[in-house]
């Protein structure tokens, strides 16, 4: 039997959650520190544990009183045997419900992130962004130029967030009754996952996640049917004198993904006819150079860098290159890595769609023709067909 153990719940002047963590592998204390006062209330601590316990444990003990309400979904979401203990102190609160329409951003300060911020109502979207410090903590430096609400947490150093995805949206549910969140939002792309690509267009699953769903929450990716094209012609119009900052957040250099991001602005540049500051990175190491169809979003991406840029660029990146790939690519307009697959429209809620419409027009980008949708799917047929 795995066992996890949360205790000694601590909540230092509103703005520091903290509480032991005990299991097999682990033995620290989890903080979270935020850059205002929030308040904690009986849901947004059971989400919390719920998200960072996921289903990987069978036993837990929380030594925190909870209401048999989060008791009964906390047991059933991680699918485990849960004992609540009855602490003397509470650091919950019961808020009345505040909610006034605003979206809650999980806000990273890449690309991926400002598309989905200057996709989203200004008025209504507050950022929140997860400090994971280490070597994340070049992220932390860039999105200080943004007016975020940071949340400093261990969770990332001390490996304990690897129990589900959703360790990402921890600021925002953490602060949700204080900001009056009605939605969480991410910097999700089209490339964020290769579901996202193959699902069958309009059958594609609207279903929540059962986290948010537990808090009321809706939940609304607006970069989700562009490219990382569509993402970095955002941020290219947006900010452009961060663009070389925002670089610098991004990863190492000398990886992969910094100049495939440096690339992706020379990919935006030509697009917007804008001439970009961004200051050319160090090459990625040869071991980063893939045969084909071994990274889907990478090799994907190589279709529309040969198209534009030509086979030396898309040689940094990928070997061995089909030839029914590179006759494909010759013909091709590959127009679609600059528009927006309208097929997401139906994950997002009706008051926003009209908005979302406009924003991405205003960039330039628009939903895709006819020959879009054929080479769109062409593009997956051959990346199925080598992918390895």
């Amino acid at each position: 039997m795995v066992a996890v153990s949360y205790a000694n719940f601590e909540l230092t002047n509103n703005t520091r959650l903290s509480f032991d963590v005990r299991s097999e592998e682990n033995n620290f204390r989890c903080f979270f520190e935020f850059s205002r006062p929030i308040v904690i209330t009986a849901k947004t601590l059971t989400a919390t544990l719920a998200i960072i316990s996921g289903q990987s444990f069978d036993q837990m003990s929380v030594d925190h009183a909870l209401p048999a309400q989060c008791v009964d979904f906390l047991s059933q979401f991680c699918q485990c045997q849960l004992s609540v203990g009855s602490a003397a102190h509470s650091i919950t609160s019961e808020v009345p419900n505040a909610k006034c329409g605003n979206i809650g951003l999980s806000f990273s300060g890449g690309f991926d992130s400002i598309a989905a911020k200057e996709l989203l109502d200004p008025d209504k979207t507050i950022l929140i962004s997860l400090d994971f410090g280490g070597r994340f903590a070049r992220e932390a430096v860039f999105f200080d130029n943004f007016p975020t609400l940071t949340v400093r947490t261990n969770l990332v150093t001390e490996k304990f967030h690897r129990h589900s995805w959703a360790f990402m949206a921890l600021g925002a549910i953490l602060a949700s009754p204080t900001l009056g969140l009605d939605v969480l939002s991410f910097g999700s792309i089209l490339e964020a996952s290769p579901q996202n690509m193959l699902s069958a267009g309009p059958d594609m699953d609207t279903t929540n996640f059962p986290v948010f769903e537990f808090l009321g929450l809706d939940w609304y990716n607006p970069a989700l049917g562009i490219t990382e094209v569509g993402s970095a012609i955002i941020a290219a119009q947006t900010i452009p004198d961060l663009l070389d900052d925002s670089l610098k957040s991004l990863a190492e250099p000398g990886t992969e993904k910094l100049y495939r991001k440096w690339v992706l602005l020379k990919l935006a540049e030509l697009f917007t006819g804008l001439p970009l500051q961004a200051t050319e990175p160090r090459k990625p190491y040869p071991q980063h150079r893939l045969p084909f169809g071994t990274s889907f979003v990478s090799h994907l991406l190589s279709f529309y860098m040969q198209k534009k840029l030509g086979a030396q660029v898309r040689d940094i990146f990928v070997s061995q290159m089909p030839d029914e790939v590179n006759d494909f690519i010759e013909g091709a307009d590959l127009t679609f890595f600059e528009r927006y697959n309208s097929n997401f429209l139906q994950k997002v809620p009706a008051q926003f769609r009209a908005g979302l419409i406009a924003r991405l027009a205003s960039f330039g980008i628009l939903p895709y023709t006819q020959k879009d949708w054929q080479e769109y799917h062409r593009t997956l047929e051959l990346l199925q067909k080598y992918g390895r």
